[in-house]
């Protein structure tokens, strides 16, 4: 007797694995793998980052806007730049403005930095301040100014300009001391006084709001380039004194001084002062003084005081 024995083969088809993308009315998914694995595999044309049993990769939800990074292939990024942020970039003088960072990543999502982790620093005319948590005050300035906010964070650096909106209003020297001083160091004249030389460097405070300077910090090329410079023409036979003057300046005695021996000085009666410029910096008026040629060595300087 002959037996057939007769065994059961069993063949399995499996649904081939693949990413794609996955959607409804409320979310998408941009790119999903579901695999078993968990493994790496790789080849000269690709690398797979398996993950196991899940849906990984950015999942996002258009309002209120979200964004979900999940498995570890969602976990992948790297920072190419850094972005700051502002609820407002006009301000008044005396307000203030909370900044942000963030690290833009290559999958164009953002990785909130904490503030105080950020380098945070001004450029621009010395009308604002920024401290350590990214927390911008204005001043007070008498005319309209544009300044940078700067962050650097790690490799990444970023700046957000900022407008103030100036008073437009005529400035005492009192009002110039208020702005840039606080309480108690108006209170001690040997920094806040118009002799003063709270930056010693031998440029008075008086000087300084003469010449729309900032008293917070030392001269920079600007300023520099804003002090008064006397030249000589017409083969030595008369001078001019250049100078920047501050356009809102109010209730100072200006004088244009002459001496022979630099001992003894005179007033100049109705001094010959044009306008020849605006200074791209400020804003403010350039003047200069142009002597009358008198045929004998001369010194100028110019002289201010307070009534």
């Amino acid at each position: 007797m002959k037996f057939l024995s007769l065994f059961p083969l069993l063949i399995l088809i499996c649904p081939l694995l693949h990413a794609g993308v996955a959607n409804s009315a409320t979310y998408s998914v941009t790119a999903n793998i579901v695999d078993q694995g968990g493994l790496r595999s790789a080849s000269a044309a690709y690398a797979n980052n398996g993950s196991v049993g899940e849906i990984v990769a950015l999942s996002t939800v258009a309002s209120p806007s979200e964004t979900v990074k999940s498995g570890y292939i969602g976990q992948l990024y790297e920072p190419t730049a850094l972005s700051v942020t502002a609820i407002t970039q006009t301000l008044n003088g005396g307000s203030t403005a909370q900044l942000s960072a963030q690290e833009l990543l290559d999958d164009l999502t953002y990785l909130s930095i904490t503030s105080n982790l950020v380098t945070w620093s001004i450029a621009g005319p010395d009308e604002a301040s920024i401290n350590a948590s990214g927390l911008f005050t204005a001043y007070n300035p008498s005319q309209t100014v544009s300044v940078n906010a700067q962050a650097v964070y790690q490799n990444f650096n970023s700046s957000l300009p900022f407008t103030i909106i100036g008073s437009g209003a005529p400035a005492t020297f009192s009002q110039w001391e208020a702005e840039y001083f606080s309480a108690a160091q108006m209170a001690n004249s040997t920094i806040s006084g118009a002799t003063a030389i709270p930056q010693t460097d031998g440029i008075s405070n008086l000087l300084r709001y003469f010449l729309d300077i900032s008293p917070t910090h030392l001269l920079t090329a600007t300023d520099r380039a804003a002090m008064p410079f006397l030249a000589v023409s017409n083969g030595l036979n008369s001078a001019t004194l250049t100078y920047r003057q501050f356009s809102l300046e109010s209730g100072l005695v200006i004088n244009i001084q002459t001496s022979l021996d630099l001992v003894t000085w005179q007033t100049i009666s109705n001094p010959n002062i044009v306008r020849i410029g605006t200074d791209s910096n400020t804003g403010d008026p350039i003047m200069q003084f142009q002597s009358t040629p008198t045929g004998t060595r001369q010194f100028y300087r110019l002289s201010l005081s307070l009534p």
